[in-house]
């Protein structure tokens, strides 16, 4: 058991098997002579019943590996979550002084980018990308990081 807490709704508790960490509430009220399992019906259905499967399979003492494509983020979605933790870990480490959009960009976003002239940035859809990314980044460290784990949340996820 990795953590413990107890509210209302009963004991929440984060256990781990040798590879994957399971949430497990304890309700306070389980249903009467019923055993197994409550799964809300919500948006996150799949991705509840994913985790679900894996813990069972876990609790049998099957290896699990997280078989589940709910449960494992897309490359491609791996990349653009690397993009924007490194956009807020450049904007953190400069705080005392201004960095720039243009040297985001060149640093992260567009390496070996040429913008000679301030216009030619200025009207670049390279500007108007990186700025939509600050913004997604910036977003992204004030709604919680686990939102974006999450592919059932439309614009908040980072696809």
């Amino acid at each position: 058991m990795i953590a413990q807490h107890e509210n209302d709704a009963g004991q929440h508790m984060v256990v781990s098997d040798t590879r994957n960490r399971h949430r497990v509430l304890l309700a306070r009220e389980p249903s009467p002579g019923i055993d197994g399992y409550v799964v809300p019906d919500d948006a996150d259905l799949g991705v509840r019943v994913a985790a679900l499967s894996e813990f069972d399979r876990s609790k049998e003492g099957a290896a699990t590996k997280a078989h589940h494509r709910l449960l494992k983020p897309s490359a491609y979605k791996s990349y653009r979550l690397s993009i924007l933790l490194a956009i807020l870990d450049l904007l953190e480490d400069a705080s005392p002084k201004q960095v720039t959009l243009r040297e985001v960009a060149k640093a992260l976003i567009y390496p070996g980018l040429k913008v000679g002239r301030a216009i030619d940035w200025k009207t670049s859809s390279h500007r108007r990308q990186t700025q939509r990314l600050v913004a997604e980044a910036h977003r992204m460290a004030a709604e919680g990081y686990r939102e974006l784990l999450n592919p059932s949340r439309g614009k908040r996820c980072a696809n």
